[in-house]
C-alpha cells in the first residue's frame, strides 16, 4: 500500500500536467472562474495527502550514491551534508512560502521538495554506474 502510494507521489511530482489541454494547464492566468480538470485535482489531491517515507528513502539513497565516490576519510560528511542541507533547505523553503502567503502545511512542502530531488537520485545513480563502464574513462 506504500509502495503504491510513493510511487503514485513520484508520478504526480514528475508529471504534474493534464494530458487532455493543450499545454498540460487549462490556462496560464489563474482567474476565479476556471475550474481545475480532473487530472489537476487528481494531482492536487495525491499532493494533499503527504507522506515522508518516499522523501526519507530518496534522499537516504542519494546520500548513500554520493558517499560511494567520496574520499573514504569523507564519507560520513558527505552523507550528514546530503541529508542535513535538503531537509533543513526543504525547512527554509516551507517557511519562506508560508510568509508569503502560501496555504500549505510544512509536511506537505516537504513531501513535494522530496520527491522533487527523485531526478538527482537517478542521475547520481546513473552515473555512478557508468562509472564502471567503457564511459568512466571520460570522468
Amino acid at each position: 500500500r506504500d509502495v503504491r502510494a510513493v510511487g503514485g507521489k513520484l508520478k504526480a511530482v514528475l508529471l504534474p500536467l493534464d494530458r487532455n489541454s493543450p499545454f498540460g494547464y487549462v490556462s496560464v492566468l489563474q482567474e476565479d472562474d476556471v475550474e481545475p480538470s480532473d487530472g489537476q485535482r487528481n494531482v492536487l489531491n495525491q499532493l494533499r495527502d503527504w507522506d515522508l517515507w518516499g522523501p526519507l528513502f530518496i534522499c537516504l539513497s542519494l546520500a548513500l550514491i554520493l558517499t560511494t565516490k567520496a574520499p573514504a576519510k569523507q564519507t560520513s560528511h558527505v552523507f550528514t551534508t546530503v541529508f542535513i542541507v535538503m531537509w533543513i533547505g526543504s525547512f527554509v523553503v516551507t517557511i519562506n512560502a508560508q510568509l508569503l502567503g502560501a496555504n500549505i502545511s510544512i509536511f506537505q512542502s516537504l513531501c513535494v521538495l522530496g520527491y522533487c530531488v527523485f531526478p538527482l537520485t537517478v542521475s547520481a545513480l546513473v552515473i555512478a554506474i557508468l562509472r564502471y563502464t567503457w564511459f568512466g574513462t571520460l570522468w
